[in-house]
């Protein structure tokens, strides 16, 4: 069966900057792109289309940096739940330079665009993106978070996390 595709703007070039970030240079200028091909997809790209207000709502992100650049300097470890782009795990890291971040991600679509805008901006090596349910994140040695995090983020629309 053809899958059919509908063009949605994760991380554009407005948001972007504002938040002095990066977008991801291998999405076309409409951003990634979103199988739109069962029932998870539909959800998903509602979502994704509900999304593009927050990356373009400059209170919201400058409230959640400024909200990080105030988290304690001793944070080592940030979870950004329903992480999306990744966006709140970046601005943990660009905020908090000694910390790490677990971007956890149920649609693989968006987990695959947060992979590539935290390349974009050299956080590769500083956030990991988990696609999955947030409620099977296992914490230990070798597991998802090699430990609690100190800090969690998330901007929680519905009750997919």
């Amino acid at each position: 069966m053809a899958s059919h595709h509908s063009r949605v703007s994760i991380c554009t070039d407005r948001a972007a900057e504002q938040l002095g970030l990066k977008r991801a240079a291998d999405h076309d200028e409409q951003g990634a792109v979103l199988n739109q091909g069962g029932e998870g997809d539909a959800e998903l790209l509602h979502g994704a289309t509900s999304y593009l207000s927050m990356l373009h709502d400059t209170e919201r992100n400058a409230a959640y940096a400024a909200g990080l650049r105030d988290a304690p300097s001793s944070t080592q470890l940030v979870l950004d739940l329903g992480a999306g782009t990744g966006l709140l795990a970046a601005l943990a890291c660009k905020a908090l330079p000694c910390c790490k971040a677990v971007a956890c991600e149920v649609y693989a679509s968006c987990a695959e665009v947060a992979q590539a805008v935290l390349q974009a901006n050299g956080l590769q090596d500083r956030i990991e993106v988990v696609n999955k349910v947030a409620s099977d994140l296992e914490v230990g040695a070798g597991a998802d978070l090699p430990e609690k995090a100190d800090l969690c983020v998330f901007e929680l629309f519905d009750s997919q996390l």
